[in-house]
């Protein structure tokens, strides 16, 4: 069963759809004949969104059911990218943060969304334990989270208000407008529609 509540979310979606040429961190098919070198610079539109995030979790437990510090049960914030695009995006120099101000808080290396595919996000803080760990956490209380293309553009941003624990904000269907779920899906396809 799936809610909307306005007053908890505001998305802002400024420059949803980037263009940027093959060498800046998206996938595309190399069309030039010269194998060595890629000098195909036909642009790519790159569609990212903040899919689904949850600020307070204690009910999905991820990476093995451990904390990676504390070995207990582990029950992390989370979010989901969701890549619209035709082509795979590597998030090499691509930044994220849970404060619009200090846009590159954490900077992505080595990871990379398939196109029509998802990446999940641990925010736990703890970015020593692996590249899917991000570098801050989220608070149930209101908040934001921006996502940001290497030029520092913003892609998608997300503010919202108190959370209630277990409850997503996800985007129905897949990078459609932003409402509040019981079912989450993390790194999975969300509903095509709130019935």
């Amino acid at each position: 069963m799936y809610s909307l509540f306005p007053a908890l979310l505001l998305t802002v979606s400024l420059g949803c759809k980037s263009t940027s040429p093959s060498d800046s961190g998206v996938t595309d098919t190399d069309t030039d004949t010269d194998t060595d070198t890629d000098t195909d610079t036909t642009p790519v539109v790159v569609q990212l969104f903040v899919n689904e995030f949850m600020a307070s979790n204690t009910s999905y437990v991820f990476e093995d059911g451990e904390d990676p510090d504390s070995g207990e049960e582990y029950t992390p914030d989370w979010i989901e990218l969701y890549n619209a695009g035709e082509a795979a995006v590597v998030l090499d120099g691509y930044t994220i943060s849970d404060d619009f101000k200090e846009p590159e808080k954490h900077t992505f290396s080595g990871l990379t969304i398939e196109a029509g595919g998802y990446l999940l996000l641990y925010a736990d803080g703890d970015p020593e334990v692996g590249a899917a760990h991000l570098d801050f956490k989220l608070s149930a209380a209101s908040e934001s989270v921006g996502l940001y293309a290497p030029d520092g553009g913003p892609l998608d941003l997300v503010d919202y208000s108190d959370q209630t624990t277990d409850m997503a904000a996800a985007r129905i269907p897949d990078g459609g407008s932003l409402q509040i779920t019981a079912n989450a899906t993390p790194g999975e396809a969300n509903p095509t529609s709130a019935n």
